[in-house]
This record gives C-alpha cells, sequence and structure tokens, in this order.
C-alpha cells in the first residue's frame, strides 16, 4: 500500500525499505530507509501549495501540518521545548514544524538522518550523518542553519 499510494507516484527511482509489524502493516513511528534523492522527492510534496507536484499528500494535508493543533505550540513549549525552534514551533504529521510562519519543516531519522523543507526560499536539502548518538541536538540545530542559509543563498543566486 505504501508503495502503490505514496512511493511511486512521486516518480521514486529505488525502492523504499519499510519496517513492518507482526501483520505486515507499515510502523508509523519509523524504520524507513531510502536513498537521499527519492527522500528529497517526498520532500517536494510539502514545499509549498503553489508548487508543480505529484497529487500524492493532500494540500489540505500539508495546510494541516503547517498549522498544527489549536494547542499544539503550547504543548510543544511546555513538553521538552528543544533549541533551535523559534515560538509557534510544533510536532505535526511526522513533521517538525520549525517555523509554521515560513514554513520551515524538518523531518527527523536517527543518528542525523534529516529532510528539511523551506518553502520561503523552495528548498528541500537531504542530509545523511552517521552521528555517535541518535539524537544530537546542537548538530541538528546547526545543521537546521545551514538548511535555511543554503535555501537562502540559492534563491539570492537565482533572483
Amino acid at each position: 500500500m505504501v508503495s502503490r499510494e505514496l512511493w511511486q507516484p512521486t516518480g521514486a527511482e529505488f525502492d523504499a525499505e519499510v519496517t513492518v509489524d507482526a501483520h505486515g502493516n507499515a510502523m508509523a513511528d519509523g524504520g524507513i530507509s531510502a536513498c537521499l534523492r527519492d527522500l528529497g522527492r517526498l520532500g517536494l510534496l510539502y514545499l509549498s501549495d503553489t508548487s508543480p507536484r505529484p497529487d500524492v499528500v493532500p494540500r489540505a494535508w500539508v495546510a494541516d501540518t503547517v498549522r498544527g493543533a489549536a494547542d499544539g505550540a503550547a504543548a510543544f513549549t511546555a513538553g521538552d521545548n528543544p533549541p533551535g525552534f523559534p515560538a509557534g514551533a510544533h510536532y505535526r504529521n511526522g513533521w517538525w514544524v520549525r517555523d509554521p510562519g515560513g514554513p520551515f519543516l524538518h523531518g527527523s531519522g536517527i543518528y542525523g538522518q534529516n529532510l528539511f523543507v523551506h518553502a520561503p526560499t523552495g528548498t528541500v536539502v537531504v542530509k545523511f550523518s552517521a552521528w555517535p548518538t541518535p539524537l544530537d541536538r546542537p548538530a541538528l540545530t546547526a545543521t537546521a542553519k545551514v538548511a535555511v542559509s543554503i535555501g537562502e543563498h540559492l534563491a539570492q543566486a537565482s533572483a
């Protein structure tokens, strides 16, 4: 189902590996392995409401992700409120919404696998890493800043 409904319509070049439960259902909390370009294609689906893209992820789903739940930002702040997230940041539909006004979204795997979608500059950044720990908050904060900087540089260069 994931292959037919999501992966193939994105134009993926290679199969993804998806961890499944004992019933063969895809795990909802992780366990997806994909090549860099195919992960980038997934990020393109969230880039913006106006970008040309396969009709795979409904625009209403993307808008809901960016907007978040009514209490999402407050719950996020009341939780561990990781550094590097501005006011209004939240987690929704599998994405860390670092800046809902931008928007700037971030999909995170363990050990430094990251997917960043920076709509203001039309940039998708995929970064594969080999961090020594599953989550390195300072490295993640620095990586997010670099992703925005790359987008800003590319936007200036094409202007």
